[in-house]
């Protein structure tokens, strides 16, 4: 049975971990493996002075950007990945996209960033989607 794994891209997180452990579950196991952008949506101020498409290509373009060095850096291991684009707010989007491919696993990784003051009352990235994956019953492990 192929294991799906999630693995969220950020520029907030050590993606060099993340890449060595599914790497790593690689050579277990068969997985798939998921790469995921998430895009921050633009506020209504933003949305007025450009069209929904050129918004969404933008979203798109940098996305694939983002992703671009995470799939060439699993590729160049040996283990294939599907990109994925999503507009969205973080957690609730990869809680969302785990649940949606039935996820086993999320692939977080630590923060480069020391932790803010929000960050520390509600908890960071991996503290909030492993709350949300929980929420929903799932039966998904965020690393």
């Amino acid at each position: 049975m192929v294991e799906n794994v999630l693995l969220p891209v950020s520029n907030e997180r050590d993606m060099q971990w993340a890449v060595d452990y599914v790497v790593s579950l690689s050579r277990q196991g068969a997985i798939r493996v998921h790469v995921l952008s998430v895009q921050t949506p633009f506020n209504g101020h933003v949305r007025m002075f450009f069209k929904n498409d050129d918004i969404a290509q933008f979203h798109r373009e940098d996305g694939e950007r983002q992703l671009a060095p995470v799939k060439e850096a699993l590729e160049k291991a040996g283990v294939p990945c599907v990109p994925h684009v999503a507009v969205g707010y973080s957690a609730p989007t990869i809680a969302e996209f785990a649940r949606r491919h039935r996820c086993t696993r999320i692939v977080m990784g630590p923060q480069r960033e020391p932790m803010t003051v929000s960050g520390l009352l509600l908890g960071g990235l991996s503290r909030q989607v492993e709350q949300l994956v929980r929420a929903t019953g799932q039966t998904c492990q965020v690393v």
